[in-house]
């Protein structure tokens, strides 16, 4: 009993133990705190929904040897893009997604983790997105039939 007791108190001692922003601390972004402590140690805080998350900033000092060279002009699709929950880069090479014509209707067929995903789609009720995919099937089919005049 007297251990339940102690281990008890000791969870709530630690849950009510919360983190928060020094008053030396500088507003860098809204909601996004740096401190330096009296070590040199640079520190970040950003206030989130279940209290304030602190993180040690790595030391962005990094010479030129010791970084690989990055091409001038990054790609397009090598450029991550900014979402609430971190940025995300895009795959490496685009989803083949294979197209056949139907008359009016369209099917579609993408490789996923869990096997080929397959849809059918009126010709008039193309989404932006498989309008392009059919547009670069009919130009990847005229490409390879070679036509002969």
């Amino acid at each position: 009993m007297l251990r339940l007791i102690c281990i008890t108190a000791l969870a709530v001692g630690c849950a009510t133990a919360e983190t928060s922003i020094p008053k030396d601390a500088v507003e860098v972004e809204s909601g996004v705190y740096k401190y330096t402590d009296s070590t040199g140690k640079t520190y970040t805080y950003k206030k989130s929904p279940f209290g304030v998350v602190k993180s040690l900033d790595k030391p962005a000092a990094q010479t030129a040897e010791s970084t690989p060279a990055k091409p001038a002009t990054p790609s397009k699709a090598a450029a991550p893009t900014a979402t609430p929950f971190g940025d995300v880069k895009a795959p490496a090479t685009p989803q083949a997604v294979k197209v056949s014509d139907r008359g009016d209707v369209l099917e579609f067929e993408r490789p996923s983790p869990f096997g080929s995903y397959k849809w059918k789609r009126k010709k008039t009720e193309l989404t932006a997105s498989e309008r392009e995919e059919w547009e670069r099937s009919q130009k990847h089919s005229d490409g390879a039939s070679g036509t002969k005049e």
